[in-house]
């Protein structure tokens, strides 16, 4: 019997898979990270779980399984607190309900990104602003848009991100967080002669717009200055995502 914030909670399990690997843990990634551990399966939408280190992911089919990314773990079953009641079960069951479009909760990704795509001056304005003051980078590739590339120099997919960029002629306006290695990046790999300025400045931009997301993050803008797609994250293996990329950048 485990004892979390006064619940105490039986773990039932049917099968966990250990895979005997650790990964470096890092809040900003934790999507990705949990589609390391179960590749190739769609994940709807993902919470920390009141189990420490554990995600609960949740699938269109209506099903829960508990993940936790840092140690590669996948946990099936049923968590119970002492009164006997399945606290997955009714979370399974309120997941249902919002499958079927009775009481959805929006995302915080997606209460970003649709605040992002309103095409009002308001926006369209911030989104020129957003363009003129991103770090151009890169020569070529797809003119019809501006892709606006929020990351961090500690993001190991944004790192991926950029070596698959390198391999062919592109154009991207960089966002980076404000933090000692994205000066030297900014000095260093980009040239900016006053990085520390660009960085406070490109910090005010973004401020309260996109909180909540995490790196990389693409804004896609087109030639009117809207926000006509976004892309979250990077992976290789998923078509949709390297698809996005590919679409708006070669």
């Amino acid at each position: 019997m485990l004892k979390r914030k006064t619940v105490s909670l039986i773990v039932l399990l049917s099968i966990v898979v250990n895979l005997n690997a650790e990964i470096k843990k890092d809040i900003n990634h934790e999507f990705e990270l949990i589609k390391e551990v179960i590749p190739n399966t769609k994940i709807m939408k993902y919470k920390k779980s009141m189990i420490d280190g554990f995600y609960n992911v949740y699938f269109e089919n209506g099903q829960i399984i508990y993940v936790n990314p840092y140690k590669k773990m996948i946990l099936f079953g049923e968590i119970w607190n002492s009164s006997g009641l399945s606290l997955t079960n009714a979370d399974r069951e309120k997941w249902k309900k919002e499958l079927k479009g009775e009481g959805i909760t929006v995302s915080k990704e997606d209460s970003v990104i649709a605040e992002l795509k309103k095409n009002d001056e308001v926006h369209k304005e911030w989104n020129k602003t957003l363009v003129k003051n991103g770090v151009k980078y890169g020569k070529g590739g797809n003119q019809k848009y501006k892709v606006i590339v929020v990351e961090s120099p500690t993001c190991p997919y944004c790192r991926k991100l950029n070596k698959y960029l390198s391999e062919f002629d592109n154009t991207t306006y960089k966002y980076y967080s404000n933090e000692a290695k994205s000066i030297d990046v900014y000095k260093n790999k980009y040239k900016v002669k006053n990085p520390k300025e660009v960085l406070k400045i490109q910090g005010e931009i973004l401020k309260n717009k996109i909180n909540g997301i995490g790196v990389p993050f693409g804004i896609v803008i087109d030639e009117n200055s809207v926000v006509v797609d976004t892309i979250l994250g990077f992976s290789s293996s998923d078509k949709t995502n390297i698809g996005k990329w590919n679409k708006y950048l070669k």
